[in-house]
């Protein structure tokens, strides 16, 4: 059996004010159990302001989490400014956290250190594993997950990519969040052990095409894509309409379909910032030769998917936690506005379990394979929930 207590703060500058208001939600002297492992999400200023750090002190168990917008609980946010908290307690499922070294050189084998680390430490195979990705000019959030699907032989895989608190090219990096500390080039995970039943739900939007003609990705590294049809991949942008006069917000709203001659479906990706010299950082990773459609999503179509998650959701009973977390750019198809959040407000009224959601950089969810198996993937332009 898991326990599950949730707490958030408005308070943005004044660290020992967030504090007090944390621990009163949580009354942790009453309420933890054997292990217990805590979750954070927030807007960046509450990194900047020390306020992250001091409930990171505050706080007697782990903590692990990421910068994010549009933070709800039951009843409450939905807007940038909050931080949330979550805590899993129980007597029976045990908890166990990693951070990696910076993932700016020999990616993978420090990705091998931190699940090594952790192995070390766990009592039995694991239940699940909960992740928190940076976002990497060279290494897409695909390629994470692929390496920690090999190391974990399977095991599913749940988590977010770290966000900025606002889509511009300008901004500092989005950031995760371990035992306090920020850093924008860590991996934090979690595993659980023990009874955990984990359900997962995904859905998407395809988009329709808006280009008569496809484009091709010409250039590329990793999940950056430094030119298409030959020209700076920005100078493409720019000539197709979807930057205007250094206006940015068409090119996070609308979503790439890529196809990379593989055999398989075109893939949806989404564009998370630009580097200065015109190329762009991709959610995942591109093949050069691959060939390129813009998506063209719907309102009515981020608030079906959405609906379509909180109707699944609703047939569970008694489940401890549900996290929902939803790709950014359907916010921007939204025109920034608050329907996605309340309608799941809305819809999650009477349930019988607490959930956290929020907009992601990039949503990590298992799904069913052509064979029905369970399998480990990175999405983007989706909402993804898992039911602990």
């Amino acid at each position: 059996m898991i326990k599950v207590l949730t707490a958030y703060t408005f308070e943005a500058d004044e660290p020992d004010i967030a504090v007090r208001e944390i621990l009163e939600h949580l009354d942790i002297e009453h309420n933890v159990l054997k292990n217990t492992i805590g979750f954070i999400f927030c807007h960046a200023d509450f990194i900047k302001s020390g306020i992250v750090e001091a409930i990171g002190e505050a706080l007697p168990f782990e903590l692990v989490g990421c910068t994010a917008m549009g933070i709800a609980l039951p009843g409450v946010g939905g807007g940038e400014m909050i931080l949330a908290v979550a805590v899993l307690t129980s007597d029976e499922v045990t908890f166990t956290t990693g951070l990696s070294e910076p993932l700016i050189t020999e990616e993978e084998e420090r990705i091998r250190k931190v699940y090594q680390d952790l192995s070390a430490s766990l009592e039995g195979p694991p239940s699940m594993i909960l992740t928190f990705q940076p976002r990497l000019n060279k290494l897409g959030g695909d390629l994470i997950v692929k390496i920690l699907d090999r190391l974990f032989e399977g095991a599913p895989i749940f988590g977010t990519s770290a966000l900025d608190v606002n889509v511009n090219p300008k901004l500092e990096s989005p950031m995760t969040i371990y035992n306090g500390k920020a850093y924008a080039d860590r991996l934090a995970l979690l595993v659980l052990h023990g009874g955990v039943a984990p359900q997962f739900a995904i859905d998407s939007i395809g988009g329709q095409k808006t280009q008569s003609q496809k484009a091709l990705i010409t250039v590329t590294e990793g999940n950056r894509i430094v030119s298409i049809n030959n020209m700076p991949a920005v100078t493409y942008m720019e000539n197709i309409g979807l930057i205007n006069n250094g206006d940015f917000d068409m090119l996070y709203a609308f979503p790439l379909s890529i196809d990379k001659h593989n055999g398989e479906k075109p893939n949806t990706c989404i564009i998370l910032s630009i580097n200065d010299d015109g190329s762009l950082i991709c959610g995942s990773s591109v093949p050069a030769g691959s060939t390129l459609n813009i998506g063209s999503p719907s309102s009515e179509e981020v608030l079906r998917t959405a609906a379509n998650i909180t109707s699944w959701a609703k047939k569970e009973q008694g489940r401890a936690l549900l996290f929902i977390f939803s790709c950014f750019s359907r916010s921007i198809a939204l025109l920034e506005s608050t329907e996605e959040i309340n309608l799941i407000q809305n819809e999650l009224e009477d349930a019988d379990f607490p959930y956290i959601f929020l907009y992601s950089g990039g949503e990590i969810c298992p799904v069913f394979n052509e064979n029905d198996r369970q399998v480990n993937r990175y999405h983007n332009y989706a909402i993804i929930s898992c039911l602990l």
